[in-house]
């Protein structure tokens, strides 16, 4: 029977970091990176997740400000004759 899991591509081969192997410390892949990279390769993808989690947490926020607006409404007594 066939297997559930698709094989890999052949033209898609892991990174280093991936690929297994050699020494796995942080310290030895922050030292591959900078030989590598330089310090540069330390930020890499930086710039997307600030602009990620940005846009997540004030979406985030707004969905909250939104709800709670909307339920401290329909906590309200609603006002009648004798009110005024």
């Amino acid at each position: 029977s066939p297997s559930p899991c698709p094989s890999p591509s052949p033209s898609s081969s892991p990174s280093p970091s991936q690929a297994g192997g050699g020494s796995t410390s942080v310290v030895a892949q922050l030292g591959r990176i900078y030989s590598e990279r330089g310090i540069a390769g330390w930020y890499a993808g930086l710039g997307a997740g600030l602009t990620r989690a940005f846009l997540a947490n004030g979406g985030g926020m707004a969905f909250y400000s939104l709800i709670q607006a909307a339920l401290t409404e329909s906590a309200r007594p609603a006002c009648d004759a004798s009110d005024r």
